[in-house]
Parts: structure tokens; sequence; C-alpha cells
């Protein structure tokens, strides 16, 4: 997950009020990037890119090529809704780290089959993946030595009536009140 995240600010990175991030509603045109404020805005730019024969047009937050990619999607917009374009990052990823059986190398190969585009690729995601905070760990169940003692006093069943069983009132204990079951 921390991979992936890495790629797509690399490849869509924006900086927000406090950090980088992805920006799924970005383009790049036959080399110029944009970051659109909407993706109403980014779409139309999509639409006349490929109107006016842009020869390459990468998409979204992780900036997949239209020209190689798009059949993949029913309408080129389509490209740009954040889950459809991470999962066909996802799917590409895979299917390249099946071929070349390695994170690293496929990782690369995402950006370019040119070795010398795809170590510089490597090298930044590499470099983003490092500066990202570590994923949060799963919760683990309490062991007996992390459980807090309760120090608020408990009613012991001496303490209790013996015809009280439960602090909920159910049907029939108290008298002139509804029961809550």
């Amino acid at each position: 997950m921390q991979l992936l995240r890495a790629m797509a600010e690399v490849e869509s990175g924006r900086f927000g009020t406090s950090a980088m991030s992805a920006w799924p509603w970005t383009l790049n045109v036959d080399g110029t990037g944009t970051h659109f404020a909407t993706r109403a805005e980014a779409a139309n730019r999509l639409e006349t890119g490929l109107a006016d024969g842009a020869e390459n047009i990468d998409v979204g937050c992780f900036q997949i090529s239209h020209r190689w990619h798009g059949a993949h999607f029913d309408a080129p917009a389509d490209m740009l809704d954040p889950v459809q374009n991470a999962d066909h990052a996802a799917r590409f990823l895979s299917a390249l780290h099946a071929e070349l059986g390695d994170w690293t190398q496929a990782v690369g190969a995402y950006h370019s089959r040119s070795e010398n585009l795809a170590t510089a690729y490597r090298n930044r995601v590499a470099r983003t993946l490092a500066r990202l905070a570590p994923a949060p760990e799963e919760p683990r169940p309490p062991t007996q030595d992390s459980a807090k003692r309760n120090s608020y006093p408990l009613l012991t069943a001496r303490q209790m009536p013996a015809t009280t069983g439960s602090l909920v009132p159910v049907a029939g204990d108290t008298p002139g009140r509804p029961a809550l079951f």
C-alpha cells in the first residue's frame, strides 16, 4: 500500500496545506503537466487534448498513459476516477511484477522500459517511500501485563441483593417503568 502511495505522489504529487499528496485531477499533455482544481476542468482538458490530436496524455493520480492504457477504461474521463485509476495502476504494477519477478524492477518499468529513465524513477519512488510515515500496525489484543487496573469500585456478589442480577432493568424489574427490551 505504501508503495502505491509513494508512486502516486511521484506521479501527481502537489503540496497541500502541509505535505505532498497525490492529486487526482492531474494531466500531462505532450509534456506539459497541470493540476486542475476540479475533475470537470481536467476532463475538459483531456477531451480537448484528444480532439487536438495530442500524442501523449498521462491521466490522474497515477498518470496512466491514455495512449497505452486508455482501452482499459469505458471512456477517457473514467481515467480520472481515482478508484479506477488506482485499480488500473495496481493491476499494471502487479503484471509487471509477475513478468519481471521483482518489485523494484516492476516500479521502474511502470514508468519506462528505458533503463536510465526507469532507474531515475525507481530512485524518486524510493526517496518518497522513505519519507512516508510507516503504516500503522495492526491492533494487538491486550495482554494481562498491559491491562490497566480499574480504579472504580465494582459491585461484588456479596454487595448486591440476591434478586439483582443486572444493571439493566428488564421487563417487570421496576414497577411503573417501561421495559427496555
